[in-house]
């Protein structure tokens, strides 16, 4: 009898957890929604699809072995992007307004934050940030760099 409590206990724990990252994932796919990183291409951000949470499987799906990968900072996919300017017009407020929820969601709701771009001019770029749940939650986008 307590074996089949303990287990539907952990049925319900496993559970609450998945319920938890659908939350999550919906949160940022409705940050993410038209969001676009300014660059010569203009991109629009969207989730990588996979769900992992084992990194070795991640860096091997996004394609971390190839020669051009830059693993930098990961609050710099935020440069210039999560401040409101004066010149910025309805448009650019909103991008911002997003970008900072993005930022945020990054801040508190995730760790072992990573930017990753793969190219030399034309790159993609992925955002990682491993959940509580040990699943990883990676965007990804395109920006071009002259």
């Amino acid at each position: 009898m307590a074996k089949q409590k303990n287990k539907k206990i952990i049925e319900r724990d496993q559970f609450m957890a998945q319920v938890g990252q659908v939350i999550e994932f919906c949160e940022v796919e409705a940050i993410i929604n038209d969001l676009i990183v300014i660059s010569e291409s203009d991109s629009l951000i969207s989730f990588f699809p996979l769900y992992s949470n084992n990194l070795d499987e991640v860096n091997t799906k996004i394609g971390t072995k190839n020669n051009n990968v830059q693993k930098v900072d990961w609050n710099l996919f935020f440069n210039g992007k999560i401040v409101p300017q004066a010149w910025h017009d309805d448009y650019m407020k909103e991008q911002t307004v997003k970008f900072k929820a993005l930022f945020d969601f990054y801040s508190t709701k995730t760790t072992q934050q990573q930017y990753i771009k793969i190219g030399k001019f034309e790159m993609q770029v992925y955002l990682m940030g491993k959940l509580a749940s040990g699943h990883y939650i990676i965007l990804k986008s395109m920006v071009v760099e002259t």
